[in-house]
């Protein structure tokens, strides 16, 4: 089982191939010499990038994204006063990133990424059933052979095959 099934060396190849910029930058970070160790996904070959690596980037990203959208709004709210970067707190980020998941959510390298704001439960999440040809061989890439959930926004399209 998996919840970055879309974030697989293969997937972020077909993505950045679409012109998809959000995976295709992903792509482009997680292979440069100077961010993780190793590089994931270079030249076809090397490891992959790992189930923790998209979802921990998705959630930073989603921050970073909650604090911006904040922060350019206080700032722009009150043009007379030197803007106070204390002001960000807490409290204030909870509740842009509440705003922006009630605005669809956030579209994330391994999926849509979006939750009931009452529970904080995931919404409909991307989940795949991988497999691979023979278990002993660790280079092997699991391929998807079922999915349940939304990839990038939409109406859920249920679970279907791979």
């Amino acid at each position: 089982m998996s919840k970055a099934a879309l974030a697989t060396c293969t997937a972020l190849r077909a993505a950045q191939a679409r012109r998809d910029d959000a995976r295709g930058s992903f792509l482009t970070w997680i292979g440069a010499d100077d961010l993780l160790d190793p590089p994931r996904c270079r030249d076809g070959a090397g490891p992959r990038v790992g189930e923790r690596v998209s979802l921990a980037y998705d959630a930073s990203m989603m921050m970073v994204r909650a604090l911006e959208s904040l922060a350019a709004r206080l700032r722009h709210a009150d043009t007379g006063r030197r803007w106070d970067p204390r002001s960000v707190n807490p409290v204030g980020v909870h509740a842009e990133v509440l705003r922006q998941n009630a605005a669809g959510g956030y579209p994330g390298v391994a999926g849509l990424i979006r939750y009931a704001p009452d529970s904080g439960e995931p919404i409909a999440k991307r989940l795949a059933l991988l497999t691979v040809a023979r278990v002993p061989d660790v280079a092997a890439e699991p391929v998807e052979v079922f999915h349940c959930g939304v990839a990038d926004g939409g109406p859920d399209p249920g679970c279907r095959t791979g």
